[in-house]
């Protein structure tokens, strides 16, 4: 028995719905409405935190947990800091709704680990050697800041030789945390 002909172009119009909404996902995490400097934040983070794990001679699934561990500490400390400087600044008492609306908006430090994090897994799952896991992460780093510094330009209305001056920051940024790996080793 044959396959209707609709049935094909309906699972491809299916895929290429789901296609869409996966490229609407990440244009949403790469151009954050709310909490975009955490999300920078975290990915310059985790960029510091991988050239720095890089200098281990630990399996890359020990560098992959290091990282995690590390961005979870900033991510603590940085909410932390954040409701102590409110409670300083307001005068209130320390308070649970604080804490967790806090803690709920410096998520976005692990939002901006989490692509980094991500490939680095991938290639591990797929047996890369440490090193490889390693540029795979500080890459998306690199590529991510950069995309950053392209939303942003493009948001300000950027063309041009403005726009590459401001893609050169994020390239600056990126080889900066190269340079960081080859100090440590």
């Amino acid at each position: 028995m044959s396959v209707p002909e609709s049935q094909p172009k309906n699972e491809k119009l299916t895929r290429h719905g789901l296609l869409l909404q996966v490229a609407h996902k990440i244009i949403d995490w790469v151009d954050p409405e709310q909490h975009a400097e955490g999300v920078v934040y975290g990915i310059i983070t985790v960029g510091a935190v991988i050239a720095i794990e890089s200098a281990s001679d630990l399996a890359p699934s020990h560098d992959i947990a290091g990282t995690i561990l590390v961005l979870v500490v900033y991510w603590m400390v940085h909410s932390y800091s954040t409701v102590m400087g409110n409670l300083f600044r307001t005068k209130e008492a320390w308070h649970w709704g604080l804490v967790k609306e806090t803690m709920r908006d410096e998520f976005s430090i692990m939002r901006g680990a989490a692509l980094p994090i991500i490939m680095m897994t991938v290639f591990a799952l797929f047996g890369s050697g440490t090193t490889q896991v390693m540029w795979a992460g500080l890459i998306t780093v690199m590529v991510l800041i950069m995309a950053f510094q392209a939303v942003a330009g493009a948001r300000a209305g950027l063309r041009g030789i403005a726009l590459w001056a401001q893609l050169a920051v994020g390239l600056f940024f990126g080889l900066f945390l190269i340079v960081i790996k080859y100090v440590v080793g």
